[in-house]
């Protein structure tokens, strides 16, 4: 299963670097939703869903879901459409990279 999610990742990587005319954002959203959407009737295989936690434990696994892995990968797919797919993903593997270079091709 890992290796096919590094193939698929890498597959999209190249996929969204070719779509010149399609916003990133726009892509990031539908792409997070679709996987939302296929991911979300495997839940019931498992355990189900338990939402018998207290509120502040659900707004963070909200906030850690939703807010943090969506800004994250809008910025990833901008960096992507900005600098290429192996430009962008060795600046995540490269920790000798300071946040002005990656900050110069994010926000131009």
């Amino acid at each position: 299963m890992c290796l096919i999610a590094s193939f698929l990742y890498a597959f999209s990587s190249n996929f969204i670097f070719q779509t010149k005319n399609i916003d990133p954002s726009y892509l990031a959203t539908i792409t997070l939703l679709l996987a939302t959407f296929i991911v979300f009737p495997l839940i019931f295989f498992e355990e189900g869903i338990d939402l018998d936690h207290p509120v502040n434990v659900l707004g963070s696994i909200g906030l850690l879901g939703f807010l943090c892995t969506g800004l994250a990968y809008m910025g990833f797919v901008t960096l992507i459409k900005r600098t290429g797919p192996v430009r962008a993903s060795t600046v995540v593997l490269n920790r000798s990279i300071n946040r002005n270079d990656v900050g110069k091709y994010l926000f131009k």
